[in-house]
């Protein structure tokens, strides 16, 4: 059997998802080709299959789907060429994984039309895809099932020099940026044996450039900043930290915090669906209590508060040596407390929760 997956190829969760997909089904299709919907990333993605992704082109796509017997549509799957491929090939079958956060009720009932299944990453969102399926409809929601990692030692979060991992996302950078920076600061002014390494699995907000500037002179060598870096790469900085800080405030897959588990990392995330579905509070991982609001299919959309995770996480890391912040360190809360967007965040946070 030949499959063939189609993802946009950038730095993210739904490119990570369809590459693990692709990784996983080598070993028992007769074929794997991966398809780039969209511009395809600059800097390297996966060692593998970044020499190996192929992009769309007229015939070439029309001779690629008559020889293709399945086919996996991530992201958010383009309908005219679901079609065409179905023309190509009548008894193809055509697996539709969209992206969560960005599904409306008028697209889910298009690619349940269109395509043979809808992937599932959670249990709301199945509920929600299955109340708008009809008898009528080809396709049919599907609930994917996840294999339950083994249970992970989280001791070492209060052992001395303890590495932290932080993995955020592009989407989570614009939007709280300033709150992430100043709840790493503040942990790393208060417990002086603490590293930590930020990830961000995209770019970096141009607003950010200055605030990270005074982190980096502010703490050296223990605050790391990363960009972009392919999935390989990542797989070694989970080996080489002692847990992992999962801040995505986006709904999705949760690959890396996953991965993370299935390889005995502890994982700090947040207690929303998928995650909350895979990782059990206090086995693999600790899951930090937030608030949410919903999208227009039931994503949740997690509101960062920042006093709240501090206070939980201040729990976890209760067994490290506590120290008092330094000049440096007053420096650099003071500098991201000015920014605006970070104020009028913590605002925003404020009246979510009740507040005035």
């Amino acid at each position: 059997m030949r499959l063939t997956i189609v993802t946009p190829y950038r730095h993210g969760e739904v490119t990570l998802q369809a590459l693990r997909l692709a990784d996983f089904a080598s070993s028992y299709v007769e074929s794997v080709t991966v398809l780039v919907s969209g511009r395809k990333a600059r800097q390297p993605v996966h060692l593998f299959w970044d020499g190996r992704c192929r992009a769309f082109r007229g015939e070439s796509f029309v001779r690629l789907a008559r020889r293709t017997q399945q086919w996996v549509w991530c992201g958010q799957p383009n309908l005219m060429l679901i079609s065409a491929a179905r023309h190509a090939q009548p008894d193809s079958r055509h697996l539709a994984w969209p992206s969560w956060g960005v599904l409306d009720p008028v697209r889910v009932r298009r690619i349940l039309r269109s395509c043979d299944e809808l992937l599932c990453c959670s249990g709301p969102m199945y509920r929600a895809v299955a109340e708008l399926s009809r008898p009528g409809d080809r396709g049919k929601p599907e609930l994917l099932s996840w294999v339950p990692p083994e249970p992970a030692d989280a001791s070492e979060l209060s052992a001395p020099g303890c590495r932290v991992l932080v993995v955020v996302d592009t989407a989570t950078m614009r939007r709280v940026g300033e709150g992430v920076l100043y709840l790493l600061g503040t942990l790393l002014g208060e417990y002086p044996e603490l590293s930590v390494t930020l990830l961000c699995q995209g770019t970096w907000s141009k607003r950010l450039r200055r605030p990270m500037e005074t982190a980096q002179l502010a703490f050296g060598d223990r605050l790391e900043t990363l960009r972009q870096q392919p999935w390989q790469r990542v797989v070694e900085l989970l080996y080489s930290h002692h847990a992992l800080l999962d801040l995505t405030t986006t709904p999705g897959v949760g690959v890396v915090a996953g991965e993370a588990a299935m390889r005995g990392v502890p994982v700090i995330a947040f207690a929303t669906p998928p995650r909350e579905e895979v990782l059990e509070h206090g086995a693999q991982a600790c899951l930090l209590q937030t608030h949410s609001r919903p999208t227009l299919l039931g994503a949740p959309r997690i509101t960062f508060s920042v006093v709240s995770v501090l206070e939980q996480l201040r729990t976890l890391l209760a067994g490290g040596a506590i120290g008092r912040p330094g000049r440096r360190t007053r420096r650099f809360l003071r500098e991201v407390g000015r920014c605006r967007a970070f104020w009028f965040h913590r605002w925003e946070v404020e009246v979510a929760e009740g507040g005035p």
